[in-house]
């Protein structure tokens, strides 16, 4: 049966509330892992660091499907770029929502770097290009890869327009333990936030959200009632976020013409 039968039959509160496009996001929406080699103050020597975020398939074609994620994702202020082969991530990989997978450690390369096992629903991406003025960064994965795991994905469907009081449904690699949903609503349209992602503070026109979301979120997407993306979740106040849900995501319009 199809997904929207299958709400309506085992879920029908759910469907009675219109969130099947909700659902059908899960089909366009990824976690994403990135590795770099950094110093490590606790042990002083160079090794391989972790880090976690969520992306979503913005465009697909016969060769390549394209991810938007946050720069911040594939970017590391600490890394060794001679050692780690440039500023962006040395290894970028993706899980599509239903497979997603926790890399683990699998003793070291020839290097001495530790390795990383990412299982066989692991994507494999590279990096395409990014804006730390926008936090936006693509990434992109062959095709025949990414629908060897599901061959129902979808790229998003983007929103005419948005408003206050508007639901917010955050989609994301809530605290790096898989994709999860979260729902809120549009707090303020034009809000400013700043982001230090390299050493320098910016200021970033964001959309204010109670919605919430934690690490692991960054790059995920933020969709309204239809399941049309309205924006890209990239921070929260953290000193707020836990008692008053205070986040953030940069608008769609920024999101559409960095990309």
């Amino acid at each position: 049966i199809s997904y929207a039968d299958f709400l309506k039959e085992y879920f029908p509160v759910i469907h009675e509330e219109n969130n099947v496009g909700i659902g059908e996001c899960l089909l366009s929406s990824l976690t994403v892992y990135t590795e770099f080699i950094e110093y490590s103050a606790a042990t002083h020597v160079y090794d391989t660091s972790m880090y976690t975020g969520s992306a979503v398939i913005w465009s697909m074609d016969d060769n390549y499907t394209y991810f938007v994620t946050n720069y911040h994702v594939t970017y590391s202020s600490g890394v060794s770029s001679v050692r780690n082969g440039g500023d962006t991530a040395r290894k970028i990989t993706a899980y599509l929502y239903g497979s997603e997978l926790t890399p683990v450690k699998s003793g070291r390369d020839d290097k001495g770097y530790t390795k990383y096992e990412y299982g066989d629903y692991a994507i494999s991406c590279e990096y395409v290009g990014g804006a730390i003025t926008s936090d936006i960064a693509v990434i992109r994965a062959k095709t025949d890869d990414v629908l060897a795991v599901n061959e129902n994905v979808k790229p998003v469907k983007l929103a005419a327009g948005y408003h206050v009081g508007e639901k917010a449904v955050a989609i994301g690699n809530l605290k790096g333990m898989g994709i999860s949903v979260n729902e809120g609503v549009i707090s303020m349209l034009d809000d400013d936030i700043k982001l230090n992602i390299d050493g320098t503070t910016r200021t970033y026109r964001s959309i204010r959200i109670d919605t919430h979301i934690q690490h692991g979120n960054s790059g995920g997407g933020l969709f309204n009632a239809n399941g049309e993306l309205i924006g890209i979740t990239n921070g929260g106040d953290e000193n707020d976020a836990t008692v008053n849900y205070i986040n953030f995501a940069i608008p769609l319009e920024i999101v559409r013409g960095t990309v």
